[in-house]
């Protein structure tokens, strides 16, 4: 999706920025080359009810976005999540 203000057009200028979704971590479809900002959501899948948990995080790219989750128990068997991000 192609998002331009306002004032671009006005001026004539095109800084059209990119919106791009994922469902699970990867590469973007296309990736950005200036800058990128998103946000994650992300789900952890297997028994939760022991063990010790760190927390989770993930990192968005400008190529794509990863998660993981910081622990070291055995009975954390995935993590995914979506993202959502907009840049250039």
């Amino acid at each position: 999706m192609l998002i331009y203000t306002f004032m671009e057009l006005l001026a004539g200028i095109s800084l059209a920025a990119i919106e791009q979704w994922r469902n699970n971590p990867g590469l973007w479809a296309i990736p950005f080359t200036e800058f990128v900002a998103g946000g994650i959501t992300m789900t952890r899948t297997g028994s939760q009810s022991s063990g010790t948990w760190y927390g989770d995080s993930g990192t968005i790219s400008l190529t794509g976005y990863t998660a993981s989750c910081a622990t070291n128990e055995s009975w954390v068997s995935n993590i995914s999540g979506s993202a959502i991000a907009v840049g250039l």
